[in-house]
């Protein structure tokens, strides 16, 4: 997954999809990699939708 946060392409695309309303599946050993692409606001965010 480290390798995932240091491609700025794929940064890029994950930060699009979001501001874009795109659904981004993921798994837990993929969560650090979400945190790393994207700002703490939208971070808690993701948080909460996993919560419903």
């Amino acid at each position: 997954m480290a390798t995932l946060e240091a491609d700025t392409d794929a940064v890029h695309f994950l930060n699009e999809a979001f501001t874009h309303c795109k659904a981004i599946g993921f798994d837990a050993d993929a969560l650090q990699v979400i945190k790393a692409t994207t700002s703490q606001e939208n971070y808690l965010k993701i948080i909460m939708m996993q919560l419903f």
